[in-house]
């Protein structure tokens, strides 16, 4: 089973539409939320290489936000 990351925020609803979606298809997730665990913007793009979120890696891989995430399990 491939190890899922989800960098997200509450007031995110593409983070919401994000976990709803790997819920739905019954895919594990690690969930990291950067406002609960403070991680600024610019932490983010030093841990992802991203600025938005959600930032979705994939067995260590950054694939992107929700659409990359879409086409990887659709």
């Amino acid at each position: 089973m491939d190890k899922v990351i989800l960098y997200s925020a509450d007031w995110c609803g593409s983070c919401q539409t994000a976990k709803r979606f790997l819920e739905s298809k019954n895919i594990p997730y690690e969930e990291i939320n950067i406002d609960a665990q403070g991680i600024s913007r610019t932490r983010l793009i030093e841990l992802t290489g991203r600025l938005s979120i959600p930032t979705i890696s994939v067995n260590g891989k950054v694939i992107g936000g929700y659409a990359e995430l879409q086409q990887l399990y659709g």
